[in-house]
């Protein structure tokens, strides 16, 4: 590793660092009230481990439970392939000049929570995708029931411009760039109950994205080949939290509660097809669900002991073999967390330094204020002591 990319590795560690650091100092500034059901606590636990490759072979691939390079650049398109009908398009032929993949998971069990993420990074450059049509069909996926509204306009645009029927010999072909980076995170609290037992009492997934991907899609029948391109610059997080109000101090089976849900979000950027000289968005800002009006079931109260690093991860790490020169598996709690701090950084680095100048400075300016006034204070009780 490059002195370069340590020293950059590390400036992004300390501003992690300091945002934790900020959150805490935040929470320490107002009055902390806990309520407790009972003594006991989660058995603290982590795992984790992060796997980056350089240029991988499939056997590569396969030997850190990863997919194959064809299906590792599929995968970070996909979402934006749900408008075209898969079925007739069929099995394409996919080849890129360089391809790089990091894979990163993690668990952690604390006191009254647990926590895990997932992350997923993919980059290739000069990708080719052709798909060759086998059998009549259409090149638009006649299902459009799940498309929202600014899906469904490129859609329709892309359909009357492209045209819809193909015919055996047909290809579908899509060319250019692909960054795509992913981190997901989840976070659930619970209340200590009687009997060593526990119930759920709040949960927070966010999603910390980074996409920096350009493609252009050519459709050839015969001679005749038309194109429409796709762009995404997307930057950004958005966070769905849940809050759980119980009502009275008890909680047991038959208990009502109410779970109030919220979406924070922070999003640069967009997605869009290009469709003759007219963009169309894919963008739609997320909605909180409504609040829902619950009771507690018998298999909503766990055992603080279920509450643990999850058996199929610690098998997976378990099985992960050593490092290669283009695959490098680190199988630490940390090292995963690097991952994901690459991805939040990334996503929203600047903004989060903006706003940690920025309370910064307001924190600094009341500190100056207390001192100043303190000053004052003192001042003025020295001089009415000498009257």
């Amino acid at each position: 590793m490059s002195s370069d990319i340590a020293a950059g590795r590390s400036s992004r560690r300390i501003m992690v660092i300091a945002a934790a650091a900020l959150a805490v100092a935040m929470m320490l500034a107002v009055p902390i009230f806990v309520a407790a059901d009972s003594d006991a606590d989660f058995t603290a636990d982590e795992a984790g481990y992060r796997i980056d490759t350089t240029d991988p072979t499939d056997d590569d691939l396969a030997s850190v439970g990863l997919t194959s390079r064809a299906a590792a650049i599929l995968g970070a398109i996909s979402s934006n392939m749900d408008l075209f009908d898969q079925d007739t398009l069929g099995t394409p032929v996919v080849t890129a000049d360089s391809l790089k993949v990091t894979s990163a998971e993690g668990d952690k069990i604390e006191s009254e929570k647990s926590k895990g993420f997932y992350v997923e990074e993919v980059s290739a450059e000069n990708v080719k995708i052709t798909f060759t049509v086998a059998a009549a069909g259409t090149l638009m996926d006649p299902d459009t029931s799940s498309l929202d509204e600014k899906e469904l306009a490129a859609y329709n645009a892309i359909k009357e411009y492209l045209g819809n029927a193909l015919s055996p010999g047909d290809t579908f072909t899509i060319t250019g760039k692909i960054n795509e980076s992913e981190a997901l995170s989840g976070e659930s609290s619970y209340k200590m109950l009687d009997g060593s037992k526990c119930i759920r009492s709040g949960s927070t997934m966010s999603v910390y994205a980074v996409q920096n991907t350009s493609l252009t899609l050519t459709l050839k029948q015969g001679e005749v080949e038309k194109s429409i391109t796709f762009n995404s610059d997307i930057k950004g997080t958005s966070t769905g939290e849940s809050k759980y109000e119980f009502q009275g101090d008890v909680i047991q089976v038959g208990t009502k509660y109410t779970v109030k849900n919220s979406v924070s979000f922070s999003i640069k950027g967009d997605s869009y097809y290009t469709v003759g000289d007219k963009d169309y968005s894919l963008y739609t800002e997320p909605k909180a669900e409504p609040d829902e009006e619950m009771t507690v079931e018998s298999y909503d109260i766990d055992e603080q002991s279920s509450v643990t690093v999850s058996t199929y991860l610690k098998t997976k790490i378990a099985g992960l073999p050593a490092s290669t020169d283009k695959v490098k598996v680190d199988k630490t709690y940390s090292g995963a967390e690097s991952a994901f701090d690459d991805v939040m950084m990334d996503a929203v680095g600047k903004d989060l330094l903006k706003l940690l100048l920025i309370i910064g400075g307001v924190i600094l300016g009341v500190i100056v204020l207390i001192i100043i006034l303190v000053i004052v204070l003192l001042h003025m009780r020295k001089k009415k002591r000498q009257q």
